[in-house]
């Protein structure tokens, strides 16, 4: 592992948005320990990054990336990139007092993506590979939605949409080669699926309104169906 060698760099990239808003309360931290990882934050509007997550990116690999977007107020985020792999994170919010926070560790190359529009909206994604990394994806629009995806093993892949007010899902994922997916469109649906396997999959599981569900698939499925 190398030696810090990026933070002027990152200094660089956050000067110019935040002098443009050096009026209003926002904060940002950055700690970079690794090789070419690259950290870029954009934020407009009021107490970004002052609530209890913070705004905070912190990378120990080589490789990494993290971008962030903000534009409305009082949301938070926060980004920890860590092993050998050449992680990518995206934060995109809109809105106010949105948290996201997603977390990559692994040899594996995982990805991740959260993008919330709207009030009081909850999301993270946690990412644990050895050797082919994850991909992740949350997006949330409406109030007050919960949702967090956790994956270990390699290669799983996850993907989450919530449009609407007060839904919850929470995604596990074990083992290699796993699909999942889920749309909550409408208020208050719950929503947790598992799965624990190699080679596992799910149709789109899809809620409109008031209703739980809970799915926990285990075992191994075949690469080649029929085989």
């Amino acid at each position: 592992m190398k030696p810090l060698t990026s933070v002027s760099t990152a200094a660089l990239l956050l000067s110019a948005s935040l002098a443009a808003t050096a009026a209003q309360a926002q904060s940002v931290y950055i700690k970079q320990v690794g090789a070419d990882n690259v950290a870029k934050v954009e934020q407009s509007g009021p107490g970004n990054g002052e609530g209890p997550l913070g705004g905070q990116i912190r990378q120990s690999a080589d490789n990494a990336m993290a971008s962030i977007s903000q534009a409305g107020s009082d949301n938070d985020f926060n980004i920890d990139q860590s092993g050998d792999g050449a992680h990518e994170a995206t934060i995109d919010q809109t809105g106010e007092a949105n948290l996201a926070s997603i977390s990559q560790d692994g040899a594996g190359a995982n990805v991740a993506e959260i993008v919330q529009g709207g009030y009081g909206n909850h999301a993270s994604i946690t990412q644990s590979s050895l050797l082919l990394g994850h991909t992740a994806s949350i997006m949330q629009n409406g109030s007050e939605n919960g949702a967090s995806i956790t994956q270990t093993g390699d290669g799983n892949s996850a993907t989450l949409t919530q449009d609407g007010d007060g839904n919850t899902a929470n995604f596990v994922q074990n083992g290699n080669g796993n699909n999942m997916a889920g749309v909550q469109t409408g208020s208050n649906n719950n929503l947790s699926l598992t799965q624990n396997g190699d080679n596992l999959g799910t149709p789109t599981v899809t809620q409109t309104g008031g209703s739980t569900l809970s799915v926990t698939q285990t075992g191994l499925a075949p690469l080649f169906p029929g085989t």
